[in-house]
């Protein structure tokens, strides 16, 4: 029995880990590093069922051996995760623009771009000024914006 209910809790630990990625994720548009998080945590939500036959042999060893090696593994992609995050969220980036620039941003369908210095992925940004439309491109790692002609 405490063997189903341990399947049963890294279960659930494994859900939200993948929960609180997809959450997370979405604020940032899922832009480069959130979404390898995203694909990373699909392979330990599956590990959960192969623990959970693994309680089915009824091999204690197999099995708490099997669930702290998954839940280092979620400690560990979760660390990582946080440390490559961007700094800043797209609602942050449309924020800092409005406030420095004097602004009014405006709905965005093209939200990210790759730019092409870095290889990463950046917020599009478009916004009125003086009655005119202007493009920028804010840089999540970095805050550094960029007026685009």
């Amino acid at each position: 029995m405490k063997n189903i209910f341990a399947s049963i809790i890294y279960f659930i630990v494994s859900i939200a880990f993948f929960l609180h990625l997809l959450y997370d994720s979405r604020e940032y548009l899922r832009i480069d590093p959130t979404l390898y998080f995203l694909s990373a945590s699909i392979p330990l939500i599956l590990l959960s069922y192969v623990h959970i036959y693994i309680v089915s042999m009824d091999e204690k060893e197999k099995l708490f051996k099997t669930i702290i090696s998954c839940l280092i593994g979620i400690g560990c992609i979760t660390l990582f995760y946080e440390i490559v995050k961007p700094n800043y969220t797209y609602v942050e980036a449309q924020e800092i623009v409005e406030r420095e620039y004097k602004v009014e941003v405006i709905e965005n369908f093209l939200t990210t771009s790759i730019q092409i210095e870095t290889g990463k992925e950046v917020y599009s940004i478009k916004a009125i000024q003086d009655s005119k439309k202007i493009s920028l491109v804010f840089n999540p790692y970095t805050k550094e914006i960029t007026i685009l002609k």
